[in-house]
């Protein structure tokens, strides 16, 4: 949760206002405690993210290290272009409200585990020119492809297996731009 007010030792909380923090907090919930194997899972995240560079061709990019994204379902869109007048605040921002200008709107769905790997029979972390598979092996691997170009040109958003951030890595032949608003569930707490 973000903080909205920092209060002091002593301070004394009316009822109002930890009803009102009730009415306007949004959280997560398990859906069924009954045979639900995600008894674990608190905490939801929002990002909204539009990195101030382009991805690097061959790189990886931290997107978040807000918290740990490892273990979590993800979902939301990513918005990708190869045009970097096509962001938010720049001349052809409007493009964005229309793919047939030039934008790519994908949506995301996947599960990030315990972070992504460049090899999963050596364990190899993601580097440049050394993408992330979606594998399983002696060091299992979790990576949700948000482009697809065909063969190997792939966008794929990961977290690092080591400090839990967001991570996208291009491996498209062009830079690619980001726009992207993913949701996080909670840790499940199974990886």
């Amino acid at each position: 949760m973000i903080r909205i007010i920092t209060f002091n030792p002593l301070d004394e909380i009316t009822s109002a206002f930890l009803n009102s923090l009730q009415d306007e907090g949004r959280a997560a919930t398990v859906a069924d405690t009954a045979g639900n194997q995600f008894d674990a899972m608190a905490g939801e995240q929002l990002l909204a993210s539009q990195p101030v560079t382009a991805l690097a061709v061959g790189a990886e990019t931290g997107i978040s290290a807000d918290i740990d994204w490892r273990d979590r379902f993800i979902g939301g869109w990513v918005i990708l272009s190869t045009n970097g007048d096509h962001r938010v605040g720049k001349p052809n921002d409007w493009h964005l409200n229309d793919v047939a200008l030039g934008p790519l709107r994908v949506d995301l769905a996947g599960y990030l585990g315990t972070g992504a790997n460049s090899n999963v029979g050596t364990g190899a972390v993601v580097s440049a020119g050394n993408p992330p598979v979606n594998a399983a092996g002696a060091f299992p691997s979790w990576a949700i492809v948000a482009f697809d170009g065909g063969g190997t040109s792939r966008v794929w958003l990961y977290a690092d297996p080591t400090t839990g951030s967001l991570m996208a890595y291009n491996a498209t032949a062009q830079l690619q731009y980001l726009i992207g608003c993913p949701v996080a569930s909670g840790q499940t707490g199974l990886r």
